[in-house]
């Protein structure tokens, strides 16, 4: 598995011997990998840069990345913002527009207003920017050739 999903159907109530109960359905599935159908695998260590620019599709992708094989998130939490957008009609015709699904790790933790945590966390500083460097990638190389 590599997320799951939960959503809420607020104009779905669950009914229970005829009457509302006051809650919502609430529907969930699990997003799987591909089957590797023997193909070759790469098994080193790999990482993923994030920062708080990382948000919707790029965080779905880490979370596939991450159950394929363990990768590492180096540089800040991403922006905690993936999970489709639903869309619904109130009385009066009104269309509302929200994030609907409730994105989740593999294992369960959230996704949402937490975002990626990375295993090294680093930032650029105004020193490496005035210096040229890139200093999140720098210590992402240095996390691969020398495991720490």
């Amino acid at each position: 598995m590599a997320a799951q999903f939960f959503r809420y159907a607020p104009n779905e109530p669950d009914i229970a011997n005829g009457e509302s109960n006051g809650s919502s359905q609430k529907y969930s599935f699990a997003q799987r990998l591909p089957p590797g159908e023997g193909k070759w695998v790469y098994k080193g260590k790999t990482v993923m840069l994030v920062d708080e620019r990382t948000q919707s599709q790029a965080e779905h992708t880490g979370l596939f990345f991450e159950a394929a094989n363990g990768t590492e998130f180096i540089g800040s939490p991403s922006a905690g913002a993936n999970g489709d957008v639903t869309d619904f009609t109130i009385p009066g015709g009104i269309s509302l527009s929200f994030s609907g699904h409730d994105v989740r790790h593999a294992d369960g933790r959230p996704l949402q207003q937490v975002g990626l945590q990375p295993k090294i966390r680093i930032r650029p500083t105004i020193k490496g920017i005035r210096a040229g460097r890139d200093e999140v990638l720098d210590r992402a190389v240095r996390y691969l050739t020398l495991g720490k």
